[in-house]
């Protein structure tokens, strides 16, 4: 199908909107009439300009509030509806949309609907345009696609079609099935945006929270299904409506666009490549101008040095867990989580997903990269390159790291959603369902992503703007270690004097309200400083964390009994004391 992009997801103004529509590589746009009354170039000027780019105005949009009202009224909408189709044909628009009546004055007559419908249709025709209705979700009286359409059909003219939208779909929890007693012919246009599992009204959802497909809950690729299955051949269109989006750059949100529109089309055809699942985490790789620091750290940690190691990167192994401490530049000083191996049974179809995904690639002979939004490498593997690497003799033992739990990465305030479907789409993990999380300083919005057996788990988190630990705050990324024994771990880090977070005893107080421990549990708890969760189905969970080593610290965890979760009832006393750190550190400074 062809790709399309409504103006109105976009920053900038008309033109900026056109150029970045045709870099990204879409087929046509939608635009909107907002965006036409604010530019300085006419309609025509306007239609010129878009085909000048290879695109096509696939919609004008929207018309608003004009069906459904008194005959009186309705002479006035009608003249209203007439100049607005004039103005779509001057842009080279094939049909109009015409949204559902949401106004007071609206008459709950399907008959009166379906009359001025009919002459709505006339004027478009003598224009040769069509008119595609469309439900609200929040319309008045018409809020359902069956409805529409049946006013559409009543209205018994050939130019009078109907649009479907999946997020007035969707976000109301409409049944799909009705769509397939739609004739294709006066299936006019189909618009797609997901959205997150936010309980808010259609209205609100919709004006602030919708997003492109792959970055929400919504079963896209069913509607889709549906929509093929009666024969529709017109654009996909996405129409998304989101306060980031508009206030971000113009050329990276339409990229965005086309991706998830690719990602969408690769889950809904059996032509094309399903995206390859990894299947557990290779390695992890820290970056940091002055490596030794963070080399230090993972030997205190039981890790042992790959003889394999060289001057500007070296080779840390502690059961399946490997960890790449790589030299960077001067500028990057704070240690950091800079990229990860993912095994995956096809390399080959792995990076075919992600070359579809719009991600750049580097090649190194056999060493392919994929770059993601946040900028973190991400190289794919066939088989574990951990074992059997020969190893320089440790002076520290093994603490009883047994695997890597999951990486914790941040994202940039404006490519969060972005960071979702790409690492959805690449890696094929599937999203839980997001968290906010109350730090000192604001709240956090934490995405966890995994694939169907939890082997490999990252979390995406946006803090709120400005929080870095120069400015005395909680650092961006962690990387989790699951351990055998976490109290023998605790107790081996205390002994090699490695700086651990101090939990408050307040928190100790509290989990003896929570949960059913023992005093001999809790103290036990406390004087190790371990953070502990439960989940209703008995599952247990136990955490440890390292003080803050520039931008990154570790995680040391244990779970038993099934539990899945990252204990986020934990995570406000995590970054309080973290935060505490850094004043701390900084008032002993001044």
């Amino acid at each position: 199908m062809r790709s399309s992009i409504a103006t109105v997801c976009l920053a900038g103004t008309l033109e900026e909107k056109i150029e970045a529509c045709a870099h990204a590589g879409f087929d046509g746009i939608e635009i909107m009439d907002m965006d036409v009354i604010s530019s300085r170039l006419s309609p025509r000027a306007i239609g010129e300009l878009v085909r000048s780019f290879g695109l096509t105005v696939e919609l004008f949009q929207p018309i608003r509030d004009v069906e459904g009202v008194q005959p009186s009224a309705f002479a006035a909408n009608a003249r209203r509806f007439a100049r607005k189709v004039d103005l779509a044909a001057e842009l080279g628009a094939p049909g109009v949309l015409l949204c559902s009546n949401v106004g007071t004055a609206t008459e709950q007559d399907d008959a009166l609907i379906a009359d001025q419908l009919h002459q709505l249709g006339g004027i478009a025709a003598a224009s040769g345009l069509w008119v595609a209705y469309e439900a609200l979700a929040w319309g008045k009286y018409v809020a359902t696609y069956d409805h529409a359409w049946r006013l559409a059909a009543a209205a018994d003219h050939s130019a009078v079609g109907t649009c479907l939208d999946s997020f007035h779909i969707l976000s109301i929890g409409d049944d799909l099935s009705e769509i397939d007693t739609l004739p294709a012919d006066r299936l006019f246009f189909c618009q797609i945006a997901d959205a997150r599992g936010l309980s808010l009204d259609p209205l609100t959802r919709s004006r602030h929270h919708r997003l492109f497909p792959g970055q929400g809950v919504f079963d896209l690729a069913g509607f889709v299904r549906a929509v093929q299955t009666v024969g529709y051949s017109g654009p996909l269109s996405l129409e998304v409506f989101n306060d980031v989006f508009r206030q971000s750059d113009t050329r990276t949100t339409a990229v965005d666009g086309l991706r998830s529109l690719r990602y969408l089309e690769r889950l809904t055809s059996s032509t094309q490549h399903q995206a390859t699942a990894a299947k557990s985490v290779d390695a992890v790789s820290l970056t940091s101008a002055h490596p030794a620091m963070v080399e230090s750290l993972l030997a205190l940690t039981g890790f042992t040095r790959s003889a394999l190691s060289h001057e500007h990167e070296s080779v840390w192994l502690q059961a399946d867990a490997q960890v790449v401490v790589t030299e960077a530049s001067a500028d990057r000083e704070l240690p950091m989580v800079g990229g990860m191996a993912l095994r995956v049974p096809d390399v080959a179809a792995a990076i075919a997903s992600a070359e579809d995904q719009l991600g750049p690639t580097r090649t190194d002979g056999p060493v392919t990269e994929v770059i993601a939004p946040d900028r973190t490498r991400i190289r794919f593997v066939s088989s574990s390159t951990a074992g059997g690497q020969p190893k320089t003799p440790g002076t520290l033992a093994p603490i009883g790291v047994v695997a890597i739990d999951h990486i914790s990465l941040a994202q940039p305030w404006d490519r969060f959603d972005e960071g979702v479907l790409f690492y959805r789409a690449v890696a094929g993990l599937r999203p839980l369902v997001p968290v906010d999380i109350a730090d000192p300083r604001g709240l956090i919005l934490s995405q966890a992503l995994e694939n169907d057996d939890g082997s490999v788990r990252l979390v995406l988190t946006v803090d709120p703007s400005g929080l870095r630990p120069e400015n005395n705050h909680v650092p961006p990324t962690h990387l989790g270690l699951r351990v055998t024994d976490i109290f023998h771990a605790a107790e081996a880090m205390a002994e090699r004097g490695v700086g651990m977070l101090r939990i408050p005893d307040n928190y100790y107080d509290d989990l003896a309200a929570r949960f059913e421990l023992t005093d001999v549990e809790l103290e036990r708890l406390r004087r190790s400083n371990v953070l502990y969760d439960e989940d209703s189905s008995g599952g247990r969970y136990w955490q440890l964390y390292t003080r803050a080593y520039g931008d990154l610290f570790l995680e040391l965890l244990q779970r038993d009994g099934g539990y899945s979760g990252y204990g986020a009832s934990n995570a406000p006393v995590r970054r309080a004391a973290q935060q505490s750190t850094w004043t701390s550190a900084d008032t002993r400074r001044r």
